[in-house]
């Protein structure tokens, strides 16, 4: 029997930043369909949702704001099943997206 309490589920997420800008979101998805993840780039002032994720890891291919400029890039997540989100908000990572 399993006894997981989802109310108290709280994604972990791994950053991978490559060459072009991509950052690689990596996250355990145990109990989930997916996470939804969301994002901040340095100097914006609220989280926005960038990707209902299901696969592992999520490729955040964005351009970089200023092209051959390097941009700090903040990055949370929380479970989903169907449209119903459960458990609580990760921990913030942050990484620096390279040209």
């Amino acid at each position: 029997e399993d006894t997981t309490d989802l109310t108290q589920a709280m994604p972990v997420l791994n950053l991978e930043a490559v060459n072009g800008g991509v950052v690689n979101v990596y996250f355990p998805k145990p109990h989930a369909e997916g996470v939804h993840i969301q994002c901040k780039v340095d100097g914006q002032a609220d989280f926005t949702l960038l990707a209902s994720a299901t696969h592992s890891p999520f490729i955040d291919n964005r351009p970089l704001a200023v092209a051959g400029k390097p941009e700090i890039r903040s990055y949370r997540a929380i479970y989903f099943h169907g449209t119903a989100e459960f458990g609580l908000m990760s921990a913030v990572v942050v990484t620096t997206a390279i040209p």
